[in-house]
């Protein structure tokens, strides 16, 4: 599976395992969705072992992105590298997307009772 994703007391953690490219992106989607639909505030996307984002897939992230600032939330990329930084600031915006080195920072930033 590309994209798994975990239900956390603070935010929805989504891993995603290898590259998302058109091949992929169906499946990646569904699993950003599923993780979206818990309904929670704070939402991290780790790639650390993401090596590239289909264009597809970096304008659906930045959509979540949106959608969750929109309800109070927050959607945040782990470890992106910096091709992606650039990639989805070009095609998209990081203006609704924070940027951590890992997840601990990640979670130390949060809001209590999230």
């Amino acid at each position: 599976m590309v994209v798994e994703y975990s239900d956390l007391d603070f935010g929805v953690l989504v891993n995603v395992k290898e590259r998302v490219d058109a091949f992929n992106f169906d499946e990646a989607k569904a699993r950003f969705t599923q993780a979206y639909e818990l309904g929670r505030k704070f939402m991290a996307i780790d790639l650390t072992q993401a090596p590239f984002l289909s264009l597809q897939s970096i304008k659906f992230i930045h959509s979540l992105a949106v959608e969750l600032e929109g309800r109070g939330g927050r959607l945040a990329l782990i470890g992106p590298g910096q091709k992606i930084k650039r990639q989805i600031d070009i095609f998209a915006s990081l203006d609704p997307i924070d940027i951590w080195p890992d997840q601990s920072q990640w979670q130390q930033h949060l809001p209590l009772n999230s």
